[in-house]
């Protein structure tokens, strides 16, 4: 019996493999649906071939913002490849439509340049295969601010009501050669006055006091930065005769009493005649004037009188002093008297 079950037993077991065998073999020769699931695979690892994008570029700024002549200006641009090529930009540049020798992404602008001279550049991004179209901007030559460079104030003498003042007389230059106008501050005792005039008068001070200028120059577009005086002092102011002489009397008598005033609030003031006819005197604390005339002094006398305020500052005036000879009316039949 265990002779005959052995053959049985080893034939069932090696048609079971012989079974196994085929199916495995039936089973990697099968394609499946859908085709390869990667070309990749299929072509050895090598991707077909794209349609190129080419780069484009978002913008272009300048730098500085504000560009005047003899000075480089830079554009800095925003470029993108799709792909990530490497991209390549070519710059050309236009200074008033007229191209330039500029290379690259910056430009010296010439000192030749005026205010509101229109500066362009072109750009074209490459990356190597397709070209973006050219991308503009443009931008204008700024103007450019004016600078003080002096203060002059000369002192002016006023008129015979007047205590006279002083006049400034600044110079300032212009990159652009634009006119200029100027703005004045004048500053007394460190405060700011309310006078913004390039004239400042005596009356508006006082002795002692200290002053100073301020001046901006200005051409209408920018504000050049300001320019201060050195300062001075104001001195002493003289008196002011503020009376009038009058005429001789018909007694020959001349009397005057000479009035003066000082702004610094001087006292006393002294009086003194300078230049008279004979006889003539003046009281040096009243300021009175007299004078007897006699028909020797008939003629024109001239006059000439001063006032002291004992620091430093004194006023003149000087006139004429008419004494006129009246003879009698002749008598009757024209004989002599």
């Amino acid at each position: 019996m265990g002779a005959q079950t052995a053959p049985g037993t080893v034939l069932f077991m090696l048609t079971a493999w012989l079974a196994f065998f085929f199916g495995c073999g039936e089973s990697q020769h099968a394609t499946p649906s859908g085709g390869p699931l990667s070309k990749s695979v299929a072509s050895g690892g090598q991707t077909p071939s794209q349609p190129n994008t080419p780069p484009t570029i978002h913008s272009v700024e300048f730098r500085p913002a504000k560009i005047v002549p003899g000075k480089t200006i830079h554009a800095r641009v925003a470029a993108v490849d799709l792909e990530g090529d490497h991209i390549d930009l070519e710059y050309l540049w236009t200074l008033k439509g007229r191209e330039t020798q500029a290379v690259g992404n910056s430009l010296d602008l010439p000192s030749w340049a005026r205010r509101g001279d229109p500066v362009t550049v072109a750009v074209v991004a490459s990356d190597g295969m397709d070209s973006s179209e050219a991308f503009r901007a443009t931008t204008h030559v700024t103007n450019r601010r004016p600078r003080m460079t002096e203060i002059h104030i000369q002192t002016q003498a006023g008129e015979s009501d007047s205590l006279g003042h002083w006049v400034a007389m600044p110079v300032a230059t212009d990159p652009d050669g634009d006119r200029l106008s100027f703005r004045y501050t004048w500053i007394v005792n460190g405060e700011p006055s309310t006078n913004h005039q390039p004239r400042f008068e005596r009356s508006q001070s006082e002795r002692g006091d200290e002053i100073k200028l301020t001046v901006w120059a200005s051409d209408d577009i920018d504000e050049s930065l300001p320019l201060t005086s050195a300062p001075f002092g104001v001195g002493n102011s003289p008196p002011d005769i503020v009376s009038l002489p009058p005429a001789v009397d018909d007694t020959g008598l001349f009397l005057y009493v000479v009035r003066a005033t000082d702004r610094d609030g001087d006292s006393p003031l002294t009086y003194s005649l300078e230049e008279g006819p004979r006889g003539m005197s003046i009281d040096p604390a009243s300021g009175e004037l007299e004078w007897q005339a006699t028909l020797k002094d008939a003629g024109e006398h001239e006059v000439q009188i001063a006032v002291d305020d004992g620091n430093g500052g004194s006023s003149r005036q000087g006139f004429y002093v008419q004494v006129e000879m009246v003879l009698p009316p002749p008598r009757p039949g024209g004989g002599p008297s």
